[in-house]
């Protein structure tokens, strides 16, 4: 029984240190304008909101939108502002994002996957 339990609180916390590291490399690719690096961090397939733009999309096109709006926005600051779980248990964190005078909300949704805990949604709107 002292196994079981404690086989259960070693998992619960390896799965809440996933969602955490996932969460600190969100944060430090936006702050550093790393398209990249965010993508990485994506599903294969993505729901993506970014400007004039919204669909669902391949990781490969939404790291070459993410690129594009970064060279052309390049983050001066970001400041993360809340994180919860939704109703239907994804993660999610927002943040608020500086470039030049401009600011964005950015808004950012992860599941477990068989691949680990992966963005399925990321939406940048100008606030």
């Amino acid at each position: 029984m002292k196994r079981w339990l404690l086989g259960t609180l070693m998992l619960i916390a390896g799965l809440a240190q996933a969602q955490t590291d996932i969460a600190a490399k969100v944060n430090e690719a936006i702050k550093h304008s790393d398209g990249v690096a965010l993508a990485k961090l994506m599903q294969a397939q993505v729901e993506v909101s970014i400007e004039d733009f919204e669909g669902a999309i391949t990781r490969e096109e939404a790291q070459k939108r993410l690129v594009t709006f970064f060279n052309a926005h390049p983050v001066s600051n970001y400041s993360p502002k809340h994180n919860g779980t939704s109703k239907m248990g994804d993660q999610y964190y927002i943040g608020d994002m500086k470039s030049g005078d401009q600011l964005f909300r950015v808004t950012v949704f992860v599941k477990k996957t068989k691949d680990g805990t992966r963005v399925s949604q990321l939406r940048i709107e100008e606030s």
